[in-house]
C-alpha cells in the first residue's frame, strides 16, 4: 500500500500538533519520525528504478499493520516548487493536508527558531529586507535542495505567500485532495477540526477525539519590533486578498 496522505506545512504552523492528533487514530498509521523529508531531496533516490524508490521511502513506515491510512508530515513539501510533481508521480491519489497560521506570526516564530539555532544573526527587519534583495537571484530559480542554503533557511517572507504555494499543488492535484487548515481552528476549535480530518481522510471512527494539546511549543520569548511588524503587515495585504479571493481564508 501506497502512503496516502502528506500534512505538508506550513512551517510553524503546527504541523507537529496536527500530526501527533493524527497519529494517535487506531485507522492511522505515520512514519517512524514526523518529518521523513524523502521528496525534498530527490538526489537520494532519482537514479533509482521507481521499484528501488517506493522500497527506499516505505522503510521509512515498517509496520503499517492494518491501518487504511498512512501518511507522514514534512513542512517543506509545501515550500519548494519541484516536489509536487514528485509527489504525484510516485501517488496520483495522495491526499494533501496543510494548515496556514498568520503569515506575519508565522515569519517571527521562523526568525526566532533560526536566532534560537544559531543561524541568524541580523535584526529582524534587516533579514526582511535581505530576503528580497540578496537572495532574490536564488529565490526565482528554487531548485535547491540543500536545507542550509539561505533561501530556504532565511526565507521569512517567502513562505507565508501560501496562496502561490498552493497553487502549485493545485497544478497536479484536485480540490478534492487538498485540504486546508487553519492553525486558529486548530487552537479553537479542537474537536471540529479533527473531525474535518477524519472526513477528508475518510476514517470510519470518529468517535475518537485525540486529547487537545499545546500546539507551539517553542518558547518564542522574544517580541517583534512595532516596525518589523509594521512592514510585515504592508507586505502581506496582497496575500492575505489573494487568500480570501481564491480559498476563502481570512488570516
Amino acid at each position: 500500500m501506497l502512503v496516502n496522505f502528506l500534512i505538508i506545512g506550513a512551517q510553524k504552523a503546527g504541523t507537529s500538533a496536527l500530526a501527533k492528533f493524527i497519529s494517535q487514530h487506531p485507522e492511522v498509521y505515520m512514519g517512524t519520525r514526523k518529518e521523513v523529508h524523502f521528496f525534498n531531496h530527490p538526489d537520494k533516490f532519482q537514479h533509482l528504478s521507481r521499484e528501488q524508490m517506493i522500497e527506499l521511502y516505505h522503510s521509512n513506515f515498517p509496520d503499517p499493520g492494518n491501518s487504511t491510512n498512512i501518511g507522514e508530515a514534512t513542512p517543506a513539501y509545501m515550500f519548494l516548487p519541484f516536489v509536487p510533481k514528485l509527489i504525484f508521480n510516485y501517488n496520483q491519489n495522495m491526499k494533501i493536508i496543510c494548515i496556514l497560521r498568520n503569515p506575519i506570526e508565522r515569519a517571527w516564530s521562523q526568525y526566532v527558531m533560526e536566532k534560537n539555532r544559531g543561524f541568524e544573526k541580523k535584526k529582524f527587519w534587516r533579514s526582511i529586507f535581505a530576503e528580497n534583495i540578496k537572495y532574490l537571484n536564488d529565490r526565482n530559480n528554487f531548485t535547491l535542495v540543500n536545507k542550509n542554503d539561505p533561501v530556504r533557511r532565511f526565507c521569512y517572507l517567502e513562505r507565508g505567500l501560501y496562496s502561490q504555494q498552493i497553487n502549485r499543488w493545485m497544478n497536479y492535484f484536485p480540490k478534492s485532495n487538498i485540504l486546508i487548515l487553519k492553525t486558529q481552528d486548530l487552537l479553537a476549535d479542537h474537536a471540529a477540526t479533527m473531525l474535518r480530518v477524519y472526513g477528508f481522510l475518510n476514517i470510519k471512527n470518529r468517535d475518537f477525539i485525540p486529547k487537545q494539546e499545546i500546539v507551539f511549543k517553542s518558547k518564542e520569548n522574544l517580541k517583534i519590533d512595532i516596525f518589523s511588524k509594521m512592514l510585515l503587515q504592508i507586505y502581506f495585504i496582497p496575500e492575505r486578498r489573494r487568500l480570501r479571493k481564491m480559498y476563502n481564508i481570512n488570516l
